[in-house]
């Protein structure tokens, strides 16, 4: 296994498995204010590595290992994270790639400029749901009117217990003036997709009729949560996962 930097609009930390023989390859992204070390993505790194895919995790910026800061994080950012990382892949003669998104790392996949061949989205609360920040944050953001405009960035207490972060003023003005477009790039890209829910994930109620809308593949995990903690939980995501991409990869 490698790790190394690679080049995006900040350095990103990367883990790279390279199978020999292999061109079929798979890229790991995590959920807001983690990084390529939570569970959800360290198993399916080692699931599908034993599966027979070339697996790439990246850390994408202000996150784990990679440079930046949260405030320079964006739809756009991340959306470039996404691409640079696909694009390295395909440099390095990999001629399928499937991407494994969790959380943030969903729409992140969805407002890439290049794109895998066939994804799978776990807890994509993000993508069907992008005003739900505003729901939880607004009133802190209004707040922070001048802060915010000085600075170009608000910041924000958790409502899980983890403390406050920073939330740039052009993530907030992309989810304000969103007006369904993310939805439609997703619907317009028909990339064969498997939408995995959790149906204790409080922020993912509408995911199986936002996958019946957009004619996904859906599947429940009774019990699971957004992050998918539960190891039970996850052997289960993960044999479902790999039968998806030995399927359409």
């Amino acid at each position: 296994m490698e790790e190394f930097m690679l080049n995006s609009n900040f350095h990103l930390h990367c883990k790279f498995e390279f199978l020999n023989g292999s061109k079929k390859a798979v890229l790991i992204l995590h959920s807001f204010r983690n990084d390529m070390s939570e569970v959800a993505c360290l198993d399916a790194f080692d699931r599908f590595v034993k599966e027979g895919y070339s697996v790439m995790a990246i850390d994408f910026l202000g996150h784990g290992k990679s440079e930046g800061k949260l405030r320079d994080m964006s739809l756009r950012t991340l959306a470039e994270n996404v691409s640079d990382a696909i694009n390295f892949l395909k440099e390095n003669g990999f001629d399928k790639i499937g991407v494994y998104a969790i959380s943030i790392g969903t729409v992140s996949a969805v407002v890439s400029d290049i794109k895998g061949d066939c994804q799978i989205f776990l807890s994509p609360t993000p993508l069907y749901d992008l005003s739900g920040p505003f729901r939880i944050y607004g009133e802190q953001i209004e707040n922070q009117k001048d802060f915010l405009q000085k600075n170009g960035y608000a910041i924000a207490t958790s409502s899980t217990g983890r403390g406050s972060f920073e939330i740039s003023l052009e993530w907030i003005k992309e989810l304000e003036n969103d007006n369904g477009n993310i939805k439609k790039r997703h619907k317009g890209s028909n990339i064969k997709t498997l939408i995995v829910q959790g149906t204790e994930d409080n922020g993912g109620t509408n995911g199986e009729m936002f996958a019946n809308d957009f004619g996904d593949n859906y599947f429940s995990v009774d019990g699971g949560n957004h992050n998918f903690t539960n190891l039970e939980h996850r052997k289960m995501v993960l044999d479902e996962a790999a039968e998806f991409f030995n399927n359409n990869l």
